[in-house]
């Protein structure tokens, strides 16, 4: 198990996740791949990568630039093509927080931002990926809500084409 994905959103569950996601990438030595996803479906997102003495360029394919920069310790931010705004920045410290809790593991933690539909979003960027496992927290959403919306892990683990791990 080489890399293991986890989308974020700051919650109880994923936070759940994050931590068995590092705890099963210290005993696999595996690579750490984080997303959040701002739902706001009217926000214009371009991918561009960070990169220890490199620059930013544009790409319309985050997955193969998130596979790109393996080894590299590269950071990888989707932003808003304008200025940075009030999400932007819940998501900047949502992934902070995030690659610091990881920051024991030896391999790179990428860190990843992109707006739309989660479940959408996540199915996307997961079958466009070669991650080994999915590791995913469980929906806070109940009764009639999950029943009516659905929640992100259940689309989500019937959607992609890899291994799933839902934490509660």
């Amino acid at each position: 198990m080489k890399k293991i994905f986890v989308p974020i959103d700051g919650s109880e569950c994923a936070n759940a996740a994050l931590d068995k996601a590092i705890e099963l990438a210290k005993i696999y030595e595996s690579e750490l791949t984080l997303l959040y996803v701002d739902e706001d479906p009217d926000r214009k997102t371009i991918a561009t990568p960070a990169v220890a003495g490199g620059s930013a360029a544009a790409t319309p394919n985050v997955p193969d630039m998130v596979a790109g920069q393996a080894g590299t310790g590269a950071f990888m931010h989707v932003a808003k093509s304008d200025q940075m705004d009030e999400t932007s920045e819940t998501a900047d410290k949502i992934l902070s927080k995030a690659k610091s809790r990881a920051s024991v593991l030896l391999k790179p933690v990428i860190t990843v931002s992109m707006s739309g539909n989660p479940s959408d979003v996540i199915t996307e960027f997961v079958n466009n990926s070669d991650f080994d496992l999915v590791v995913i927290g469980c929906s806070s959403k109940t009764g009639l809500k999950k029943f009516l919306l659905g929640s992100v892990a259940d689309r989500v683990t019937r959607s992609v084409r890899k291994s799933v791990l839902i934490v509660r």
